[in-house]
């Protein structure tokens, strides 16, 4: 008869490893173990009715018991690890809660819950205590002392059909922050979604998958021509993929790329890894592989042969993660160690004639071939009429799926056996070309010619018209380009883009998220056969020319909002322009029109700035300035000022001085009074961030002088705002908040959100070192909620740092702790390390209110030789706080155990540091 029953489970994590390794140590703290955990078990009335290996499973009739003894076991574990006379080694316990109903038989228990409890162990993390929604209802308002819950959401666990609700046992004195829970909730990707099934390959696409799989297989190129699938076979692989890369799968196009460099920033950008190193030296490579070392990550790389010299990187990558593997297509070989070879052969077609429509099916490139033509026309079915036609379709395509989409795309027009007899010609004619060109070019190249010939005059002339664009663009953008300079070419562009959508030579992407228009792109392979037309018609140039002119108006459009009320839509329209906008850009750069790229430039550094894209900007910004003599001087000063503001950004303090200087003397000989302002608060801030207040306050003010003789009340604001932050760096708190307050109503009215954010920020500085935290919070909060808006992760983390700190203020010791994780979480992939010493500041405080004495000091001597390193020093509110914290930590530490942890904090890497406060 089944009995409703509470079940605790418990288990070792990476016991085995631990027997293995330290067999001696790992028998004596398993003794200590088993104490512990049937002590606690018995004294909350509970009972063992099972050992598995070196976990216990017991039974109770009261929920609210079982988690006490949980939880009583684990606070013995932890703190038996901090004793002198404690194990020899620190075991990780995880342990499950669940309640329902089992039968009861021989001393033991059966059935569905049993199960349900093991899977919840075996999602669990060491030192972790899950319990389930079955057990929370019975323990609500009875949970043990000092403890809380915390809610993971519902997850699909293994061989489990139902999802389970599952809660978090969490007290201060136990670890209670842990990565995600082993769930099969999905790993995290950026995978493209796709529009249409994935047909055939399957094969290929285990096999492909079971050799990526391989230990020694680290780089895998599929290879082959352009058309014959290898990007839609790679996104396949990488999502049947994704469970075995628990950091994720992460799909990168290289299509729009055009040099080497640009291959770190696409990744970089693709993994969130901003570039920002206080030295100034480390660089974006070393961020990459920093963020990569700890991470099991899949890189797929599409389209590789458009930046060939940039192959030798992958291997430095490689080398310094060893849990990172790469898959890259490409029309060429890599050629470097350690890559591995697929070749990518066609879709299988029948060798001779079939009859049989079923028959015919069993032949991926004519399942293609129905499949897409029943997308085009609804009404198409495979007859016995048909099904020869189709199978030498395919045949005559040599299995290029491509090609095949192309063919099956004209259904509406012509049926298969009229769409066999216009191939056969076009084909023929290519047969009898140069013999150079290999054969599936040959067909590809055949099959789209055929395309483009049905193509009516305007069809035609907008398909190629349209290759100039590198990247996703929208109507307006492309009847920019397509008619200029052609008085008779007035076509209805919808109508043309719809129609060549239907007939696959135009993809249609999904709307833009901001402005809800209909955006396209062009097959890499079909852009390239355009671009070849376009030379063909001598429009190459002039349409280059048209679309570099669109764009640097799209920029002098925008710019106005990128320092206005509307920067969040501004900013997200950039993006979405990107690599046409760096196309226009390389272009003005290469046809030596250095006035038009300078004026793109000037815009462009600050969208480069927001995306922490430093590095990229620097480059081009370099290439423009390298030439800069020629231009008028307003010119030279907004190209000097972006140049500046990227280099500041980058603490590269003597480049900026030098650029900011330059700027303000031309500023100064061409009465250009804002930008006079501009330069001193730039130099200001240089002073600033080298800890000369003085200096930096007589460059604001100088600049502030300026700003309200031209009523500027945006600038008057920014340097209201920097006056205020010297004020409250110098304890005058009382004049910090004046200013502050002063900028924020300025920046309310007449500022960007990113400066609104700023002002909030600082002024609830002001207003936290003078004990007003409840309004501290609520600026933060605003703050934080604009960072959020403009998608700025190093915003978001400052913002969280400094609610972490108002918690432990108000005496909440575990949402502290949370807020700083959380900030320390979004800044480990962004190398910001001064922003990581001052986390560890708050967290080495967070640690001391919660008991963990040697973790505090491990994290305080960290950030203080991490600032030291770096030549900072700690806002000064933080400061009192990190020397409170460090005198109270130096009590309670007996000596030895304090020169240890001291130690520790001093010579551990930054990684192991960061990771061991992530995990605690």
């Amino acid at each position: 008869m089944e009995k409703r029953f509470t079940f605790l489970f418990t288990d070792i994590e990476g016991s085995t490893r631990l027997w293995e390794r330290h067999p001696e140590a790992m028998s004596i703290s398993l003794t200590h173990h088993n104490a512990v955990i049937s002590q606690a078990i018995e004294t909350h009335q509970g009972r063992i009715f099972k050992t598995v290996g070196d976990g216990f499973c017991a039974v109770f009739d009261s929920a609210p018991n079982a988690l006490s003894a949980a939880l009583a076991a684990q606070r013995e574990l932890f703190k038996a690890v901090e004793q002198a006379n404690g194990p020899p080694l620190k075991l990780r316990v995880r342990m499950a809660v669940h309640t329902g109903l089992a039968e009861e038989l021989n001393d033991d228990y059966f059935g569905p819950t049993l199960n349900r409890v093991a899977r919840l162990i075996s999602a669990g993390h060491g030192g972790q205590i899950l319990f389930s929604a079955a057990t929370h209802a019975l323990v609500e308002g009875q949970l043990p002392d000092g403890a809380d819950l915390r809610d993971l959401g519902t997850h699909r666990l293994r061989d489990l059909n139902e999802m389970l609700h599952i809660y978090q046992l969490v007290a201060a004195d136990v670890p209670t922050n842990f990565v995600s829970i082993n769930s099969l909730t999905p790993r995290p990707t950026n995978l493209p979604a796709q529009l249409t099934s994935f047909v055939g390959r399957e094969k290929d696409t285990a096999d492909i998958a079971r050799l990526l799989c391989r230990p020694n297989v680290r780089l895998l190129t599929l290879l082959g021509p352009g058309g014959i699938g290898k990007t839609r076979l790679s996104i396949q692989i990488g999502a049947n993929l994704r469970d075995e890369f628990e950091d994720g799968v992460y799909f990168i196009a290289l299509a729009a790329l055009s040099q080497p460099v640009a291959l770190l920033e696409a990744i970089a950008e693709t993994l969130n890894i901003a570039e920002s190193d206080v030295a100034g030296n480390v660089g974006l490579l070393e961020s990459v592989k920093a963020y990569l070392s700890e991470r099991q990550t899949l890189l797929v790389l599409d389209n590789f042969e458009q930046i060939m010299d940039a192959a030798p990187l992958l291997n430095e990558l490689l080398a310094a993660a060893a849990r990172l593997k790469i898959l890259v297509t490409s029309r060429e070989r890599l050629r470097v160690y350690g890559e591995f070879i697929s070749s990518i052969t066609p879709l299988a077609v029948p060798e001779n004639a079939i009859t049989a429509a079923d028959a015919l099916l069993r032949f991926p490139a004519a399942a293609l071939f129905v499949e897409r033509a029943q997308a085009v026309e609804l009404d198409f079915v495979l007859t016995a009429d048909n099904t020869p036609a189709i199978a030498e379709i395919c045949r005559r395509l040599d299995g290029l799926p491509l090609a095949i989409e192309l063919a099956a795309a004209r259904v509406r027009e012509f049926s298969p056996v009229e769409i066999v007899s216009q191939l056969t010609s076009r084909l023929k004619l290519l047969a009898e070309g140069p013999c150079d060109v290999p054969a599936r070019q040959q067909t590809i190249r055949g099959a789209i010619d055929w395309s483009f010939n049905l193509l009516t005059d305007y069809e035609q002339t907008t398909f190629v018209r349209l290759a100039v664009f590198v990247g996703v663009f929208s109507t307006d953008a492309a009847c920019a380009v397509i008619g200029v300079g052609d008085a008779e070419f007035n076509p209805d562009v919808l109508a043309l883009f719809e129609r060549l959508c239907d007939k696959s030579l135009l993809q249609r992407e999904q709307h833009d998220a901001h402005s809800k228009i209909a955006t396209y792109r062009m097959l890499e392979v079909l852009r390239e056969y355009a671009l070849e037309r376009l030379k063909g018609r001598d429009e190459l140039d002039a349409a280059r020319s048209w679309h570099s002119a669109y764009y640097l108006e799209l920029l002098e459009t925008v710019e106005p909002g990128l320092t206005g009320v509307a920067q969040i839509e501004s900013f997200a329209q950039l993006e979405a322009a990107r690599y046409d906008l760096q196309a226009a850009l390389e272009w003005a750069l290469c046809e030596s029109e250095i006035d038009k790229a300078a004026r793109m430039v000037s815009v462009l550094w600050r969208h480069w700035s927001t995306r922490s894209r430093l590095s990229e900007g620097q480059r081009y910004l370099e290439q423009v300035l390298a030439k800069a003599e020629s231009l008028p001087p307003t010119l030279q000063i907004r190209v000097q000022h972006g140049a500046g503001r990227l280099a500041l950004l980058r603490h590269q303090y003597k480049k900026a001085n030098k650029l900011f200087q330059s700027a303000l003397v031309l500023c100064r000989e061409n009465q250009d009074f804002a930008g006079q302002a501009m330069s001193l608060l730039s130099l200001g801030e240089i002073e600033l961030d080298e800890g000369n207040f003085h200096g930096a306050e007589q460059h604001f003010q100088s600049g502030l002088t300026i700003y309200r003789g031209q009523k500027d009340q945006d600038g008057i604001a920014r340097a209201l705002d920097n006056l205020g932050v010297i004020a409250n760096q110098q304890g005058d708190y009382a004049k910090a908040t004046e200013l502050l307050r002063e900028s924020l109503t300025l920046a309310r009215q007449y500022g960007t959100a990113e400066r609104q954010a700023l002002v909030l920020n600082n002024l609830a500085e002001a207003l936290r070192a003078q004990g007003n935290y409840a309004q501290a919070a609520v600026f933060y909060q605003e703050s934080m909620e604009i960072y959020r808006q403009l998608d700025f992760a190093v915003g978001v983390a400052v913002i969280l740092h400094n609610l972490g700190y108002i918690a432990q203020h108000v005496g909440d010791s575990q949402r502290a702790l949370a807020s700083f994780l959380e900030a320390l979480r979004l800044l480990q992939p962004l190398e910001e390390k001064q922003l990581i010493a001052e986390c560890f500041a708050g967290l080495g405080g967070a640690f001391l209110k919660i008991g963990d004495l040697p973790r505090s000091v491990r994290l305080l001597s960290a950030s203080k030789t991490l600032m030291d390193a770096l030549g900072v020093q700690l806002e000064a509110v933080d400061q009192t706080q990190y020397d409170l914290n460090l005198a109270d930590a130096r009590t309670q530490l007996d000596a030895p155990a304090w020169s240890s942890a001291w130690i520790a904090g001093q010579t551990l890497p930054l990684d192991t540091l960061i990771n061991e406060a992530l995990n605690a």
